[in-house]
């Protein structure tokens, strides 16, 4: 039987799976996170996660496919964990910050500012 990825889906779906994953995977039911693993899988690299679902379905006719989302998705969750870490690093900061403004004596004190 062969599948092919094109007759099953649109230039949009691949573009809502590469820019919205998580969205995506839960409006068209791909993924339900229920378990421990799916729910650390959809918080933390929904693209691979899907990558591998597509990967044991549509290799076989459609590996170029295949490749490019899987580049894709590397990639895309690669930015998204810089993002995300950035963010935090700019928090922590703030926060900091805002201790040292509240609590100069202490910070000072105990952190040498």
């Amino acid at each position: 039987m062969d599948v092919n990825f094109w007759n099953d889906h649109s230039i949009l779906f691949f573009l809502a799976l590469i820019f919205i994953p998580r969205l995506s995977m839960v409006y068209f039911g791909m993924i339900v996170p229920l378990s421990i693993g799916a729910i650390l899988e959809w918080t933390f690299i929904p693209r691979i996660t899907m990558a591998t679902m597509f990967s044991s379905v549509y290799y076989g006719s459609n590996p170029t496919v295949i490749i490019v989302f899987w580049v894709v998705a590397v990639v895309g969750d690669v930015v998204d964990f810089i993002i995300k870490f950035s963010q935090m690093k700019i928090a922590y900061r703030a926060q900091m910050e805002n201790m040292r403004m509240r609590y100069p004596d202490m910070f000072n004190r105990y952190w040498l500012a």
